[in-house]
């Protein structure tokens, strides 16, 4: 139990990490873009997805929530377990 709840909690983690790196490379072609001062539309649509990542990033998502339950909940199963039989 201990094994399953320690994986179902990594799972947010892993989730946040990549949308986390995601945005970052995303601000980085917009930065790269801002400092060259390119207007082309390309340009406005990496902006657009940035704010979107951002979005994701900042909300927290309902799987990411269940998993946490989950994942405490065997934790403290297993605890129990250990502490009653």
């Amino acid at each position: 139990m201990t094994f399953f709840g320690i994986a179902i909690l990594a799972v947010p983690v892993w989730s946040m990490n990549v949308r986390k790196k995601s945005l970052h490379k995303i601000k980085q072609e917009v930065d790269q873009r801002r400092q060259k001062g390119d207007t082309s539309v390309v340009n406005a649509v990496a902006e657009i997805l940035q704010e979107r990542r951002e979005d994701s990033v900042n909300t927290w998502r309902r799987a990411d929530e269940t998993c946490l339950i989950i994942g405490y909940v065997l934790l403290l199963g297993s605890a129990l377990w250990r502490i009653f039989a």
